[in-house]
């Protein structure tokens, strides 16, 4: 399953400026799939931005470690 990125729109607390934060990742087949499952499932103020999710950065310490989510 892919995972799809989402994105925000909100008051910055710092600026108090409207900006585009990153939202939650979804898994699904479609970028369309996963747009259904936010509205379905909370997360309705999430947009999918219909970029699939190749991987995360994780900061533990100093050391920075990436995790790949693509299928072999």
């Amino acid at each position: 399953m892919k995972k799809w990125c989402t994105e925000i729109y909100a008051l910055c607390p710092v600026t108090n400026d409207m900006k585009v934060f990153q939202g939650i990742a979804v898994d699904a087949i479609s970028p369309r799939l996963a747009q259904e499952w936010c509205l379905e499932n909370g997360f309705g103020y999430c947009r999918v931005t219909g970029e699939e999710l190749v991987g995360i950065i994780e900061e533990d310490g100093s050391e920075i470690k990436f995790n790949d989510f693509q299928e072999n």
